[in-house]
């Protein structure tokens, strides 16, 4: 449960950083 939300964050950084 943990580790998809660690994902989550992890995509949502990349996705902030591409931007």
């Amino acid at each position: 449960m943990m580790k998809l939300v660690i994902i989550l964050v992890i995509l949502l950084v990349i996705s902030f950083a591409a931007y």
